[in-house]
């Protein structure tokens, strides 16, 4: 249990930093700003699943131990 929660300490702040970088989102056309946000979702959805499959993966090393 105490592996999990340090692992977890070590993941969170990571999360933090992988979000999508959103610059000028105010600027350009309505069909640019719905494109670069379809990009922003697409960009944390990914992260979202690779910390998911993570979190998997060290859940199924957990139960081995």
């Amino acid at each position: 249990m105490q592996k999990v929660i340090l692992v977890l300490a070590f993941l969170i702040p990571g999360v933090l930093h992988a979000q999508a970088p959103v610059s000028k989102l105010g600027s350009g056309s309505l069909e640019e700003r719905l494109n670069q946000l379809e990009r922003v979702m697409d960009a944390r959805n990914s992260a979202q699943m690779a910390l998911l499959d993570q979190m998997s993966q060290m859940q199924d090393e957990v139960a081995d131990l």
